[in-house]
């Protein structure tokens, strides 16, 4: 898991800008150039369009319109080279009911779009749940085990633990780490 958070779009919110969900690649040094990195992150492996570092899964926590600010998404913008510049038109809307959720690749283009209600509009406020999952050899964005007081953790599945950040890697051993 990389990053969990809730987003709540109110009235009048302005458009989110297109964009690409970014890692740092462990592969490029410092003083990179930005489009080299932004090239490994989406798509270092042209012959496998599907590839990309990043998964994302919105999950709608109230009714998603066009006009309280529905996701906007390019489909098909993972295959795209890193320079091509998207475009509003080429966006369609992810309009969708409480509990529906919409998967996106990290190399996809989206943003969170406008909210054009009013206050008094009873669908005037847009709520998503997002996770956002990534490769085990990236480092994650959110540090759970900061976030989470160690009391729930205590309490927590070992799967939900180990998926979390709460587990012994140690890349250079060959064998699993003995308890103790």
């Amino acid at each position: 898991m990389a990053s969990t958070a809730a987003l709540r779009l109110v009235p009048g919110a302005k458009p989110q800008p297109l964009h690409r969900v970014c890692l740092c690649s462990p592969r490029s040094p410092p003083s990179a150039k930005f489009q080299d990195q932004i090239a490994y992150q989406t798509r270092p492996d042209p012959s496998n369009p599907l590839f990309t570092p990043m998964v994302g899964c919105l999950i709608a926590g109230s009714r998603a319109t066009k006009k309280n600010g529905a996701t906007a998404v390019i489909p098909g913008s993972h295959l795209w080279p890193h320079d091509r510049i998207p475009q509003l038109e080429e966006c369609t809307y992810a309009e969708m009911e409480p509990g529906s959720a919409l998967f996106t690749l990290g190399s996809t283009y989206h943003g969170a779009g406008e909210n054009r209600c009013t206050v008094e509009d009873p669908e005037a406020l847009r709520t998503l749940f997002a996770v956002f999952a990534q490769r085990d050899y990236f480092r994650q964005d959110q540090e759970e085990i900061l976030s989470t007081p160690i009391e729930i953790a205590r309490k927590l599945p070992e799967d939900i633990l180990r998926m979390t950040g709460y587990c012994e890697y140690r890349p250079w051993r060959t064998s699993p780490v003995a308890d103790g």
